[in-house]
């Protein structure tokens, strides 16, 4: 399959939103309309180092999402780059879709001088893993989440 990524614009507003809820229904999970909507705008901001992406098929018909943002980090100089959600459309994994949104982190990325791009998914998410294998190096490390008390 022809496979197009380009960054979102204020058009895509349907289907990046049909897609990250896709996206939170695989996980499980939801986000109110107000986060939506929010994540969407700090997006086209473009001022928060936060960023989307989708994919076209060749019909032009979105297939896929990923969202990414940059932050400073303790052990490197630059900034680097956490992949925060990568989302394609069950019937179109496998053709390049993934790999290619992946790919346009990676040269968004390199275009602005960081070497570090990193993510996480889930133990189960064998489909995924198997492109991540192919892609980037798996680290040891176990992930914990912290909800602070007030």
């Amino acid at each position: 399959m022809n496979v197009t990524v380009r960054p979102v614009g204020p058009q895509d507003w349907d289907d990046w939103r049909r897609l990250w809820q896709l996206y939170l229904e695989f996980y499980e999970t939801s986000r109110s309309e107000d986060v939506q909507r929010q994540t969407w705008a700090r997006i086209i901001a473009g001022d928060r180092g936060m960023f989307a992406a989708i994919a076209h098929d060749g019909d032009g018909k979105a297939v896929g999402i990923v969202n990414f943002l940059y932050h400073a980090g303790f052990w490197m100089v630059e900034d680097q780059v956490y992949l925060n959600d990568l989302y394609v459309l069950p019937e179109t994994r496998g053709t390049g879709a993934g790999r290619a949104l992946i790919e346009h982190v990676g040269a968004h990325a390199q275009a602005r001088g960081v070497s570090k791009v990193y993510w996480l998914t889930a133990e189960n998410n064998a489909p995924a893993r198997a492109l991540y294998d192919k892609l980037a190096s798996k680290t040891p490390f176990v992930h914990y989440v912290l909800a602070p008390s007030g």
